[in-house]
């Protein structure tokens, strides 16, 4: 499996993120990966937690 598909597969995976926001996160970052790496620098500082292997939003309000 690609790396590419690996980050689309994810993003997928994120609790919150439905059909909607997923497109509107890869047209404002550009790619799946670039949302990836977005999330994992804001679970870095606390805006996102994971729960059971899932990721979620908590309180996040991210000015782009």
């Amino acid at each position: 499996m690609s790396e590419s598909v690996k980050h689309w597969i994810a993003l997928n995976m994120v609790l919150g993120v439905g059909k909607t926001l997923f497109h509107r996160l890869v047209s404002t970052f550009g790619s799946p990966e670039e949302v990836s790496a977005t999330l994992m620098q804001l679970e870095l500082k606390g805006s996102i937690r994971q729960n059971q292997g899932k990721m979620f939003v908590a309180n996040c309000n991210v000015d782009v």
